[in-house]
C-alpha cells in the first residue's frame, strides 16, 4: 500500500513494513548511484540559467529515501516500489533548483520515451490523468520547465493545477502560480506536504527553530499556505539565500508528496 492514503486499520502493519524497507534504503553512501547515467558527469558542469546560489545539483549517493510523517505515522517515500523506468529517472543526478534551472540532457532521452502505461507495468493507467501528470512532474524534476508545462495545462483537474502552479513558480511568474494554485484549491497532497515539512525541518540538519521566522511561521500554521510559500520562494531567488535551504527542502517535499499522490491514483493502489 502506499504511504499516501493509508487505511485506518492498515497503518501499524504499513508502518512497520516502511520503517522496514527505510533499514533496508540506509546503505553507506558509497552503496549508492555507483554508475551515473550517460552524459551525467558532463551535465553535472552546465551552470544554471540564472544565480547559481539557488540551486544545487544532487549526487547519486544523495537520492536517498525521504522521511515523512501521516498523522502519527512514519513513512518513507521509496524511490524502489516505482516501476524500473520511474525508478531510474528519480535517482539520476539532478539539480535542486528554486528557479528554472537547466534542462538535464543526460535524461532527455528517457523522459521524452517515457509513456502513461510504463507507470502501470504496460497495462493502461486506471486513471490516465493521473499518469500523464506524474510525466509533467517528472519533467520538472530535470528541469524541463516546458515539457511539464504542455502536459500539466492539458490536464483539467486541481492536480493538473497544482504542476501548472508549481512549474510557473520555478520560472518567477509567481502572479500565474498563484492564478494556477486558486485553481487547484485544497489539494489533499498539502496536508501531507505540512505535515512532512514540519517533521523533515524540526529533525534534520535544517531545524525548523533555526529556519527563518517567515518559514517558521508558515510550518506552523493550522493549514499549508502555498501562497505565503510562492512569496518565500520569490523572496529567496532575489536575494535572501537564509531562505534558499529550507525552501529547497520544502520544494523537494512539494514534488515528492505531490508526485506519489499522482502515481497511487494513477495505477489504482488504493
Amino acid at each position: 500500500m502506499p504511504w499516501g492514503i493509508p487505511r485506518d486499520d492498515d497503518m501499524m502493519f504499513e508502518g512497520a513494513r516502511l520503517r522496514r524497507a527505510a533499514a533496508m534504503h540506509a546503505a553507506p553512501a558509497s552503496s549508492l548511484g555507483k554508475t551515473a547515467p550517460p552524459g551525467a558527469a558532463a551535465a553535472a558542469s552546465i551552470p544554471s540559467r540564472k544565480s547559481s546560489f539557488v540551486s544545487r545539483r544532487l549526487l547519486p549517493s544523495e537520492c536517498r529515501p525521504t522521511f515523512v510523517f501521516l498523522g502519527n505515522q512514519p513513512a518513507v517515500f521509496c524511490v524502489e516500489r516505482y516501476p524500473t523506468l520511474v525508478a531510474a529517472l528519480l535517482t539520476a543526478p539532478h539539480e535542486e533548483a528554486l528557479d528554472a534551472g537547466t534542462p538535464d540532457p543526460a535524461v532527455r532521452a528517457q523522459l521524452a520515451a517515457l509513456r502513461p502505461h510504463d507507470l502501470s507495468a504496460g497495462k493502461r493507467p486506471v486513471d490516465l490523468a493521473m499518469a500523464q501528470a506524474c510525466l509533467a512532474g517528472l519533467w520538472l524534476r530535470h528541469n524541463y520547465l516546458d515539457e511539464s508545462h504542455h502536459l500539466s495545462q492539458e490536464i483539467e483537474t486541481p492536480t493538473g493545477s497544482y504542476w501548472h502552479a508549481v512549474m510557473h513558480r520555478r520560472e518567477a511568474d509567481y502572479d500565474n502560480a498563484k492564478y494556477w494554485l486558486r485553481r487547484a484549491g485544497d489539494h489533499p497532497a498539502m496536508t501531507t506536504l505540512q505535515t512532512a515539512a514540519r517533521a523533515e525541518l524540526t529533525e534534520s540538519d535544517t531545524k525548523a527553530t533555526a529556519a527563518p521566522v517567515e518559514l517558521q511561521k508558515l510550518l506552523d500554521a493550522k493549514s499549508w499556505d502555498p501562497y505565503r510559500f510562492v512569496d518565500l520562494c520569490a523572496a529567496a531567488c532575489r536575494g535572501r539565500s537564509d531562505l534558499v535551504p529550507a525552501c529547497r527542502q520544502v520544494q523537494r517535499l512539494e514534488w515528492e508528496t505531490l508526485f506519489d499522490f499522482c502515481f497511487v491514483h494513477a495505477v489504482g493502489e488504493r
